[in-house]
């Protein structure tokens, strides 16, 4: 263990109180906070569809931790071709995400320790369960556009405080829904 070490390191133990995916309970998973957070700095367009996914995670009520939307969707920008407007980018990782999670050797490395693979978080019906989600919102989004306010709904209390040219994700057909805002 790391008692009394992080000033020195900046490793911390996490513990993990019950049965997460593959990681079992009662056991601790080291890891650098910091490192984590250099990971996602000056990743601007990551960092938009990031924040999209984590609106889908809160409105679903979806139980994936915020850390394993990050890292997932910075693998994809890592592995794939992501460009266009923010619809083209979201929708892109969404299908990599569906593509890639239930394949056997996916794995999301921790930044703060190359020993933590994060995919552990989620047993082989998790995996697919979330491949599925992500197929299952393209379809119903690309069959109308409309859909993409059910699954990234547009947050009122900030539409008024973002700027006109960032207001969107691009149109969708005729549905044009606002980037989540980020708190301070």
């Amino acid at each position: 263990m790391n008692q009394d070490q992080y000033a020195d390191d900046k490793f911390v133990n996490l513990f993990v109180n019950s049965n997460y995916g593959l990681i079992a309970e009662k056991s601790y998973l080291q890891t650098n906070i910091h490192k984590q957070i250099d990971h996602i700095k000056a990743k601007g367009d990551e960092r938009k569809t990031i924040r999209l996914l984590k609106v889908w995670k809160f409105t679903n009520g979806e139980k994936y931790k915020s850390f394993f939307i990050e890292l997932i969707c910075i693998k994809a920008f890592d592995c794939v071709e992501v460009s266009g407007n923010l619809w083209d980018m979201l929708k892109t990782v969404m299908e990599y995400i569906r593509d890639n999670v239930t394949k056997e050797g996916f794995k999301l490395t921790d930044p703060g320790n190359s020993n933590n693979n994060i995919m552990d978080t989620l047993d082989s019906v998790g995996r697919i369960n979330l491949s599925n989600k992500m197929d299952n919102m393209i379809k119903r989004i690309e069959e109308n556009s409309e859909n993409i306010k059910t699954y990234f709904p547009v947050n009122e209390e900030f539409e008024e405080k973002e700027e006109a040219s960032e207001k969107s994700y691009g149109t969708k057909g005729a549905a044009v829904v606002s980037i989540p805002y980020a708190s301070s």
